[in-house]
């Protein structure tokens, strides 16, 4: 739930056809925007993935002017169609170029934490999460890759991801 102390809320915008992310970024108007990936999952609704791509860059493009955007630095072709609009980036991945690079990751002996390394615009951070899961540290890149992109320090960061818990299934 989304409480009035609450300093920033994640919205996930799904779509089904050309315009329906437009739609909710315009009703939306975020601080900051991301746009993690564009696989394959839902290119039988879209029928291309150019136009799954393009869908999925709607958040960037439709979102206002000064808005950062966080994208995904591990999928050449994403990261050069989201340059292209003209917006301020934020990389993360496990690109050398990215903005928010995961360095290491590894999970501990019991399995059930994971330690990982983040370079988050030449600071190290270490973090360590009560999870594993094979895409937990990209994850963690992105999520902190849209906290830097809002002010958030990397301090505040490590503290919030040593209270993250995540959901069943």
């Amino acid at each position: 739930a989304c409480e009035p102390t609450n300093r920033f809320v994640a919205l996930e915008f799904g779509a089904k056809r050309l315009g329906d992310i437009r739609f909710l970024v315009e009703l939306a108007a975020p601080d900051a925007v991301a746009c993690l990936n564009a696989g394959s999952a839902h290119i039988g609704i879209f029928g291309s993935a150019e136009k799954l791509r393009q869908a999925k860059l709607e958040i960037i493009r439709y979102a206002p002017s000064a808005t950062p955007a966080v994208v995904f630095a591990d999928d050449p072709v994403l990261i050069d169609q989201a340059r292209a609009i003209k917006r301020p980036l934020v990389t993360f991945g496990k690109s050398p170029k990215a903005d928010v690079r995961v360095e290491n990751e590894r999970w501990l002996g019991d399995e059930i934490k994971s330690e990982i390394t983040l370079n988050i615009r030449s600071a190290r951070a270490q973090f360590l999460i009560n999870q594993t899961h094979d895409r937990l540290a990209v994850n963690l890149a992105a999520a902190c890759a849209l906290a830097h992109s809002v002010g958030v320090s990397v301090a505040e960061m490590v503290a919030g991801a040593r209270r993250f818990s995540g959901v069943s299934g």
